[in-house]
């Protein structure tokens, strides 16, 4: 059986996932106190990363967000 993960862009329609995968590792993998208040910027993916020239990628499988990357540009 072969996996195929795609990596593209992804957008405000993926914020919710995007928080169910990142949280987690920042939190129980790493053991860092952060919490979704502490990083609003998960909640509008599109202007705080591809607006400025930043971007998010997500990893996907068989359209599953199964990981994520992003750049955040400083202007």
């Amino acid at each position: 059986m072969s996996t195929s993960i795609l990596i593209e862009p992804i957008y405000n329609n993926y914020c919710a996932r995007i928080i169910d995968i990142i949280l987690p590792i920042q939190q129980i993998e790493f053991g860092v106190p952060i919490t979704l208040e502490g990083q609003p910027d998960l909640l509008d993916i599109e202007t705080n990363y591809h607006k400025d020239g930043g971007g998010f990628w997500g990893a996907l499988n068989n359209e599953e967000l199964v990981g994520t990357m992003a750049e955040w540009m400083l202007v």
